[in-house]
């Protein structure tokens, strides 16, 4: 199953030249050195390809659409944001959080480093923390015990915390603790266009049969 996934383990500092290193979980990809390089320095695009041993990609949700693009580099010094080609979603470096999530930043002992927001409709946005792995094996525990237990949609998390551990939050001042834990993947994302696609059918339906309705009773008042 693939994840939207891409878990950073270094993101250098303005002042260091060091080509930082990515872990990709679950997708099996060999990334190239030289595409590192190109991301350290800006200029690269990686190009999506069904020959995924060559190109670092990962998947991206947009509209509630799933589907895999290139990593586009617009720089990577702390400050900056990191946009993904074509995908409404936005990386930003953790020197770039609101102190409530900066708080959050050592769950496990895992320093994050970026946190990705996708916002999916005007009810719902999801956030993914990424972390180095130092303790990947206490990441999703340790946000449990903070934030609460995963859902029913994630009985499988414990066996794919290092694919990117998401939680949905309900208001945007991010008061965590009413926070719950998902994992963001594509039968989930599939499920619930789904059910967003059949509540606007019923709503257009709803709104044919009241004009209808109306027309009928215009009708009859003549």
């Amino acid at each position: 199953m693939l994840f939207s996934v891409l878990s950073a383990t270094g993101v250098p500092a303005p002042a260091q030249t060091a080509v930082p290193t990515f872990e990709v979980k679950g997708l099996n990809l060999n990334v190239k050195q030289d595409a590192l390089a190109g991301l350290a320095t800006g200029t690269s695009a990686f190009k999506c390809s069904p020959d995924r041993q060559n190109y670092l990609t990962t998947v991206c949700e947009s509209n509630l659409e799933v589907r895999t693009c290139a990593v586009k580099k617009s720089g990577l010094p702390q400050g900056m944001w990191q946009q993904f080609q074509d995908c409404t979603t936005t990386y930003l470096p953790a020197s770039s959080l609101t102190p409530a999530m900066q708080r959050m930043a050592t769950i496990g002992g895992n320093q994050v480093k970026l946190i990705r927001i996708s916002f999916f409709d005007a009810q719902a946005s999801e956030i993914i923390v990424f972390h180095e792995g130092k303790n990947p094996g206490t990441f999703l525990e340790a946000f449990t015990q903070r934030y609460g237990p995963p859902t029913s949609e994630v009985a499988n998390a414990r066996d794919s915390y290092d694919n990117g551990i998401t939680w949905t939050r309900a208001d945007e001042t991010m008061k965590l603790g009413a926070a719950r834990v998902v994992l963001t993947n594509p039968s989930v994302l599939t499920a619930r266009r789904q059910r967003l696609e059949a509540d606007r059918e019923a709503a257009k339906n709803r709104a044919n049969g009241a004009r209808e309705d109306a027309a009928k009773k215009a009708k009859s008042d003549i």
